[in-house]
């Protein structure tokens, strides 16, 4: 419908007469005859007629045109047969025959075939009908059309109206003399009745619907099918609704996007949730709800990975985590937050990926206001969930300045830095535990200078820092305060060559740029004044103490340019280690201090013996490699290498293959010493342009098992994507086979992701 609309106002957008070239319109055809009749002047045109203009193209294999006596237009009628085709951007429209008045905007066009991309669902759609005419200016009626993101013949699925209208309204304005026959910002679509067809079948017959919100709301995002050995027979369903508004321009934006999940599993019975997920760019403000609950029928004390976890309390369990921002200013920004659970087992059970990298859960009430250099923020955070050990801030206060160069922009050579943070910190226990809560008001105020040096080929900083701590309680209710006085330097070298005629076309290394970075730290407490009692680790801060360290860091840069001559970097290391001068304080335990301001952060690693860490002066080595060429490999790796046993802690590389399209290899190791030496494996291959299959393992040569296998078969359907998955998950004591369906066009906002192995 879109298309035949576009078409024709291109058509109408001519404005030189035929066989000439004028301006930006170009039109040629192999032969042409004109005669007159009357006040009309025709002229016939054959063999391969085209048109074209700046903004368009118009091809067709004969054309015929009417131009009227004194009329100011550039011509009053256009007819065009043999595969017609109307050309602008990403849309295009095709007709086996073309009849345009443009003087009484009246139109017909038979077996109309447009096509064009819809900004709202953000996909490509096509259109056909078997015949369309323009009844007046703004007023087009079809019939028998069909709309498709599908570019086949013959599509798979489609949606069909035997009848449609088309009325223009919220005219726009038209500059003398410019011919527009659909001068409207919007446009209402009226028809009889409208269903889908699946393979020739109809199915889903919604007569009455609204043909835009049908487009776009689907309702049916995927639907899968599993066996497992965990929850056995298990059907897992999604649904949802995208609800959009205009924006200032008028354009339709999605405003929220509402989610259902509907699952059933043999062995647990039957689960569902509602997520939300909301924002409003002008607005500055986004969210979302994820809710997820159950009726459980209990675990499956057979499988061996559900012993792990404790007997269940109660059959009805969920969570629901809702979250909220909104920039009301440029400067200011709130956040809420409230996640509830209603046990501690339930995300490691049904929700792994979430366990494994998402933070713990919190709820909280966060407000922060930026100015520049100078920030601050207010939270406040209660522990919702029983089961959970987790600070409380009833409130906290911080306020911060940035180095900030006091003698203004212009003298950059000295520059303070200044936070205050002011807390009542409270630490609640797992119920379990039995423990009563600490709590305490805490100020810590930190400042410090520093001045940065150019020296030439390098860059000497040196600074000083000040950190008074006080508390209202110790752990004998006594008020305590402490001091830390630290000081040091930080020394940067960068060093930079340029070889314009390095190159390696199979690596494609088109020029080399080398730059090599070199930088040493220094920091050292030089004075901490304790507090007579202990106090209590709420946070890093309460643990700081004694320190000294001296850190190494080279970095290597390798950058290229691509095909359009960009430049990337394409191969870049780093290695890094710290020395302790006084070895016996600082490298006996995992020192906190290590990984706060404005020392480093390489931790160590423990000896494995039972007396805990070894006397070392050194680190461990730390290492990183990545070479990314836009070429069919590439390379990922990092590690640790301990230089007082002689031997790595520990190591994980990936790389990836891809010898010819359509194939991608991956292989990945992760070594720790002690812990696991495991080695990976995948494949991707896109065996025809609708069927790919995959496969992945995972096996552990430490404790000699396959922790994970995982194999993949895919059939695209165009419009709908078919997986069969038969994965085994060694660690989580599971078994599955599934089978979904998902409709890839219609699914906008599926939680569903494909599970063909990726190469990494």
């Amino acid at each position: 419908m879109g298309g035949s609309v576009l078409a024709l106002a291109l058509l109408a957008a001519a404005q030189d007469p035929p066989l000439k070239q004028a301006g930006d319109t170009w039109i040629q055809a192999g032969d042409a005859i004109a005669w007159t009749r009357g006040d009309d002047t025709i002229t016939f045109l054959t063999g391969l007629v085209t048109v074209k203009r700046t903004d368009f193209e118009l091809h067709a294999s004969r054309a015929v045109v009417w131009r009227v006596k004194g009329s100011k237009l550039p011509l009053d009628r256009l007819y065009a047969e043999g595969n017609v085709v109307f050309s602008r951007g990403k849309e295009k429209l095709r007709a086996e025959r073309f009849y345009y008045d443009l003087k009484d905007s009246r139109a017909a066009i038979v077996e109309l075939r447009g096509e064009g991309y819809s900004d709202d669902l953000k996909t490509g759609l096509y259109v056909a009908a078997a015949l369309a005419r323009m009844t007046g200016e703004g007023r087009l009626e079809a019939e028998h059309v069909s709309v498709t993101p599908c570019s086949f013949a013959v599509p798979h699925v489609h949606v069909e109206i035997a009848r449609a209208e088309l009325r223009g309204r919220n005219p726009r304005p038209r500059k003398e003399g410019e011919i527009d026959p659909f001068p409207f910002e919007k446009w209402d679509v009226d028809f009889d009745s409208i269903y889908t067809e699946l393979g020739g079948a109809p199915f889903l017959f919604l007569p009455g619907l609204a043909f835009g919100s049908w487009m776009s709301d689907f309702p049916l995002r995927s639907i899968q099918y599993e066996n497992s050995s965990r929850f056995g027979h298990s059907i897992f369903s999604e649904f949802g609704h995208r609800f959009r508004a205009a924006d200032e321009e008028g354009k339709l934006r999605t405003v929220a996007d509402l989610r259902a999940e509907a699952d059933w599993r043999e062995k647990r019975g039957w689960a569902g949730g509602l997520d939300l997920e909301y924002g409003w760019r002008p607005g500055g403000y986004s969210g979302f709800v994820d809710s997820y609950f159950l009726y459980d029928q209990g675990r499956d004390l057979d499988v061996a990975f559900e012993l792990k976890f404790p007997p269940l309390e109660q059959e009805e369990r969920g969570k629901v985590h809702a979250f909220h921002r909104h920039d009301v200013h440029e400067s200011w920004r709130y956040e809420l937050e409230a996640y509830y659970l209603s046990d501690r087992s339930l995300r490691e059970e049904f929700f792994e990926k979430e366990f494994k990298e998402n933070k713990d859960p919190e709820t909280a009430a966060y407000l922060r206001w930026l100015d520049g250099p100078v920030g601050a923020y207010l939270l406040e955070r209660h522990r919702l969930n029983d089961f959970q050990t987790q600070n409380e801030y009833l409130p906290r206060l911080d306020l911060w300045l940035q180095p900030y160069p006091v003698l203004g922009p212009e003298v950059d050579v000295l520059f303070v830095a200044q936070r205050l943070d002011v807390a009542h910190v409270r630490r609640r226990w797992d119920e379990d535990l039995h423990l009563s809560s600490v709590e305490t008001w805490r100020i810590d105020s930190t400042s410090e200078v520093w001045l940065p040096l150019d020296l030439g080929i390098f860059t000497l900083a040196p600074f000083g820092q000040y950190r008074a701590t006080a508390y209202e309680d110790d752990l004998e209710g006594e008020t305590e305060t402490r001091s830390i006085w630290t000081a040091g330097a930080r020394a940067v070298a960068n060093l930079h060559g340029t070889f314009p005629e390095a190159a390696l076309p199979g690596l494609g290394l088109r020029g080399l740029r080398h730059v090599a970075e070199l930088e040493i730290r220094f920091a050292s407490v030089l004075d901490a004044r304790e507090a007579d009692a202990d106090l209590f680790a709420f946070e890093e801060v309460d643990q700081l103490d004694e320190f000294e360290e001296i850190s190494l860091e080279l970095r290597q840069r390798f950058l290229t340019k691509d095909e359009k001559g960009k430049p990337f970097e394409f191969l870049s290391a780093v290695a890094e280690i710290e020395y302790y001068p006084d070895s016996d304080r600082d490298t006996r335990a995992p020192f906190v201090s290590n990984f706060e301001e404005p020392f480093h952060w390489i931790g160590l690693a423990p000896s494995g013996t039972p007396v805990g860490f070894e006397r070392r002066h050194w680190s461990n080595l730390h290492y990183a490699v990545e070479f990314r060429p836009k070429t069919f490999f590439s390379f990922v790796g990092a590690g640790e290498w301990n230089p007082v046993t002689k031997h790595e802690e520990a190591r994980e590389m990936t790389a990836t293959l891809r010898p010819v399209d359509g194939i991608a290899l991956g292989a990945g190791h992760m070594f720790v010493r002690g812990v696991t030496d495991a080695w990976s494996g995948q494949v991707a291959w896109a065996m025809t342009p609708k069927w790919s299959v995959g496969a992945a393992v995972q096996y552990d040569f430490r404790t000699d098992e396959v922790i994970s296998e995982n194999l993949v078969l895919s059939r695209d359907l165009h419009d709908f994507l078919l997986q069969l998955v038969v994965e085994r998950d060694f660690g989580r004591d599971d078994d599955r086979v599934y089978f979904a369906i998902v409709p890839k066009f219609l699914s906008l906002g599926s939680k569903f992701k494909s599970a063909i192995p990726t190469a990494p």
